[in-house]
């Protein structure tokens, strides 16, 4: 019986697609929908979907669905026929013992196509289809109990392990088949016809006798008879007057079978095309591990993007420690760098002007050409400093987490990782000359944002990391070994440029020789062991003769005027207190701060409900914490370069 369309069966009609509910989310994707019409003959027409790119919100051009390539038309639908009751091998007890050897070895019945497993030690043999299927459950099941190794089947009697391939035809055994001539009873009741092997099997499918079901059992119909008495059945089966509606049923299923297996066809190549994508990111990846735009890249990835950050976790292959230090390795040296390629531009755009007032030589213009000079040395010095700062992080590059250890002087100093002391005296001596060069207010204004944009965005980043892979540590930053010179080099370098060289040795030995217990309870203000490189293995008794020999040296420099160094060096144990109070303060709490505030942010928790339903990500909304922290990067860049 035909039906009128309801104005929302009408708008299904007119866009191809299924309307939303009145209960659906705005922002859920529209269902492709198979329809079947009924037409008042007990006719149908099914529709299927076609090829089309749409939006999935208007509000979001760039989420966008492909819908599925229209179903070929399924083949005919074989008619329904009467099939054959399944009957025992007992026939096969009957016959002429000789015939064993042709029985297979899986169904029991005489063979059909005999083969075998292809192990020469085998004498077992098989029917085609029987070894065939056999096969084909064993790579299924051994496919679906270990995915990670290459499925294998194994012959069901020696457990050779085969493959469909190797399975080879019994020539020979199909050509003895053929030949033999030993009669064979018909196996089905009232028939004692008799044949031989190569004829049973097509009298079997013709036999009169043959014990047939009706060919509605699967509907019902419980008769079992021969195939000679069917047609009788046929005129008294009940079930004959359904036939077009049970004709209509069987081809619904017919198409939606046909439906279902284009369907899964098709998520198999979306799968392999996954698969096949991953590995080209994973390839570029690893290609690019060391390029400084795919590590910004990842970087402003996770901050201002968390969702989309957590859908390509497996990709970024961030878990790995090495990975993620190697990361932060580089990010923490970026301003430091900065700082040096601006000091030497410096320099070297001070040149055409000393070379103008040394051919001037003018009484009037020695002072300024000799300023020049003073400030070219000094933008030298940053740059060798610089130089040799990356030349000590690619002489050691092997282990991201820890510096290489070489033995000099071991029976005094015993293994030490030389070069990354070296790196941490340069990147101290790069400190204290451009805040020389700069003076007090602008070298202190760039000692902050060197600071800070080198600690801040290493700790925010590693905690965004740690936070959205929850695998992943969250000690990364502090073992990565490039933290170590950076703090190093902030520290001392502005202790030595406020308080002068002994004052801040004489405030370093002292903090040594506090004694385990008071550093313990003031640990957060104290230099941390894995920052203060070299410094760290100066015990408290070397603190207390070191200091000895300083006072010593004080009071026959100074003489009369003792005070004058306790008091520099009191101020330097206060100076590198409140440095130690401000690093740790910006990576322990700036950085946490924000990577809390930004994972609880409005848009990373969409983010995670749009992951978790399985729509797409979407890339218009940052999260607003990650947009300010990348700006304040760029800001600070920027004044780093210009100040």
């Amino acid at each position: 019986m035909a039906t009128s369309a309801s104005p929302r069966q009408q708008q299904a009609d007119a866009t191809g697609n299924e309307p939303p509910s009145n209960n659906a989310n705005a922002r859920a994707p529209g269902r492709p929908t198979v329809r079947i019409h009924f037409s008042s003959n007990g006719s149908s027409n099914l529709t299927t979907p076609s090829v089309r790119v749409t939006n999935q919100n208007p509000s979001n051009g760039n989420m966008r669905r492909i819908a599925m390539p229209p179903i070929a038309p399924p083949p005919p639908l074989p008619p329904l026929e009467p099939q054959p009751q399944p009957h025992s091998r007992a026939h096969n007890e009957d016959n002429d013992p000789s015939l064993k050897k042709f029985e297979c070895a899986i169904c029991f019945e005489y063979l059909n196509q005999p083969v075998g497993c292809g192990s020469s030690s085998c004498p077992y043999r098989f029917c085609k289809k029987c070894l065939q299927r056999t096969v084909l459950q064993d790579l299924q099941r051994s496919s679906a109990s270990n995915p990670q190794q290459q499925p294998t089947a194994k012959c069901p009697h020696c457990r050779t392990v085969i493959l469909p391939s190797s399975i080879r035809g019994d020539h020979t055994l199909q050509a003895e088949m053929n030949s033999c001539t030993s009669p064979i009873t018909c196996p089905f009741d009232g028939c004692n016809a008799e044949l031989t092997l190569k004829d049973l099997e097509q009298h079997e499918k013709s036999c009169p006798h043959l014990p047939i079901q009706c060919r509605y059992a699967p509907y019902g119909c419980t008769w079992n008879g021969a195939l000679c008495s069917f047609p009788d059945h046929e005129l008294e089966c009940h079930f004959t007057s359904w036939n077009v509606l049970i004709d209509n049923i069987r081809k619904h299923q017919w198409e939606t079978k046909h439906i279902l297996h284009q369907y899964q066809g098709f998520m198999n190549l979306n799968h392999a095309f996954i698969h096949s994508n991953r590995q080209l990111i994973l390839a570029h990846h690893n290609n690019c591990a060391g390029n400084t735009w795919y590590i910004l890249q990842m970087m402003l990835e996770a901050a201002m993007f968390p969702g989309r950050f957590i859908h390509n976790g497996g990709l970024w292959n961030v878990t790995n420690e090495h990975e993620r230090a190697m990361i932060l390795n580089q990010v923490v040296m970026w301003p430091i760098l900065g700082v040096v390629a601006r000091v030497a531009a410096m320099g070297v755009q001070h040149v055409p002007r000393l070379v103008h007032l040394m051919l001037e030589n003018g009484d009037d213009t020695t002072d300024e050409m000799w300023g020049l000079v003073e400030m070219m040395m000094l933008s030298l010095a940053v740059t060798v400093m610089g130089i040799l700062v990356v030349a000590c992080l690619y002489a050691d590059s092997g282990n991201p987490l820890s510096w290489g250890r070489y033995d000099i002087a071991s029976s005094i100093l015993g293994d030490q990782p030389w070069i990354r002391d070296i790196a941490a005296c340069s990147v101290a001596m790069i400190v204290f000359t451009f805040m020389e060069l700069y003076g007090s207010i602008r070298g202190g204004m760039i000692w902050i944002f060197v600071a800070s944009l080198s600690l801040v965005t290493t700790s925010f980043m590693e905690g965004m990391t740690g936070k959205l892979l929850e695998r992943a540590p969250r000690v990364v930053l502090l073992q990565s070994r490039n933290t170590a010179i950076v703090e190093f080099g902030l520290r001392y370098g502005f202790a030595i440029y406020t308080c002068g060289f002994l004052p801040a040795v004489g405030g370093m030995l002292i903090l040594r020789m506090l004694p385990l217990t008071v550093k313990r309870k003031i640990h957060m203000i104290l230099d941390s062991p894995v920052t203060d490189c070299f410094l760290t293995n100066i015990s408290s008794s070397h603190a207390v003769v070191a200091m000895i020999a300083y006072l010593a040296a004080a009071a026959s420099m100074y003489q009369e005027q003792i005070m004058q160094p306790i008091m520099q060096v009191l101020t330097a144990i206060c100076v590198l207190v409140i440095i130690n109070l401000y690093l740790l303060y910006l990576i322990v709490k700036v950085g946490a701060k924000l990577v809390e505030t930004n994972c609880n942010n409005e848009g990373a928790v969409n983010n995670a409900t749009l992951l978790a339903s399985g729509a797409p990500i979407t890339l218009q909304k940052p999260s607003l914490v990650g947009a300010c922290a990348a700006a304040a990067f760029v800001l600070t860049s920027v004044l780093i370069a210009t100040i």
